[in-house]
């Protein structure tokens, strides 16, 4: 096979290997490649690009305008109707997500249901997502008794334990302290 090598005005061609692999030129390319012109070039596509997007924002907010002065009252009237059917309705959600954690709070016990956790759109639900979120964060009075007694256990192994009492005294004795 031969290669074809075009430069300005002329067209050579050489035998196959020729002007490859030179020390100089380890992919054998004749010319350098000019990464500065790459990066402007690319620079270049940027900006036509962005002002495209500039241009086809413009065009959507006009035709977006232009739909708005096309509706009829009554279409107007309905969308702002529907709109306050919506708030209205997340109203009531938020409103019986926040009865059902009271509901299910009890501060004397410690148990406290945030109502932005519970999940679900009927009493119902809501009432078990409740029972879930009580049922994964436990009874506190239950982990209270296990903090006191791994406290106690620890306080306890400390008096007894030979091995860290050698130690003890032996850090006592580098320091000097005879408590």
């Amino acid at each position: 096979m031969s290669k074809t090598v075009t430069t300005n005005t002329q067209t050579t061609t050489e035998p196959n290997g020729a002007g490859e692999g030179s020390a100089a030129e380890p992919n054998g390319d004749a010319e350098p490649v000019d990464y500065k012109a790459k990066y402007e070039e690319a620079i270049g596509h940027s900006r036509t690009w962005e002002q495209r997007a500039k241009d086809n924002k413009a065009a959507a907010d006009e035709l977006t305008q232009l739909k708005e002065a096309q509706k009829t009252d009554e279409q107007k009237r309905q969308e702002r109707e529907a709109e306050r059917d919506r708030e209205l309705a997340e109203l009531k959600a938020e409103k019986l997500r926040a009865e059902v954690a009271e509901a299910k709070s009890d501060p004397e016990k410690g148990i406290h249901v945030p109502a932005k956790l519970l999940r679900g759109s009927t009493r119902e639900e809501l009432e078990a997502s409740a029972d879930e979120l009580i049922k994964f964060k436990g009874d506190p009075a239950e982990k209270q008794r296990v903090v006191v007694r791994r406290e106690a256990t620890a306080g306890a192994n400390s008096k007894t334990n030979p091995a860290r009492e050698a130690k003890r005294g032996w850090l006592q004795s580098l320091l000097g302290d005879n408590d």
